[in-house]
């Protein structure tokens, strides 16, 4: 029942997430509710929670030789084929530049890609 008034301003991507900054706690109990409700990607499921409780992010720095030319998206796209257990197509490119032959990538991560890089 309702309906909650976000502007455009209250909204934040990270790696496979988005933050919504409420103007009220009515708005965010509202939202709270909601999002499960959602329809999404197939196989994608959202969940929502109050700030304290966001999941952490990560910070990486991964360097690809013989990259010279190629996308950051064509590279993630070949980390994500190439390696269970990662979310890189969700990644979020901080920044990209070129190295001798290679492409140097900052990109934050998904707790889940960090926990499975550090397994590795």
């Amino acid at each position: 029942a309702g309906s909650a008034n976000c502007s455009s301003r209250a909204f934040t991507s990270g790696p496979g997430m988005l933050w919504v900054d409420c103007a009220s706690q009515q708005t965010a109990d509202w939202l709270l509710r909601k999002a499960s409700n959602l329809s999404t990607w197939k196989g994608i499921e959202l969940e929502a929670c109050s700030g304290v409780d966001f999941p952490k992010a990560h910070t990486i720095t991964i360097y690809f030789p013989r990259s010279i030319g190629k996308e950051p998206g064509q590279l993630l796209a070949l980390v994500d084929a190439q390696n269970e257990g990662l979310n890189a197509k969700s990644w979020k490119v901080l920044s990209c530049r070129e190295e001798n032959t290679g492409l140097v990538l900052v990109a934050g991560i998904d707790n889940q890609s960090y926990v499975a890089i550090k397994k590795n």
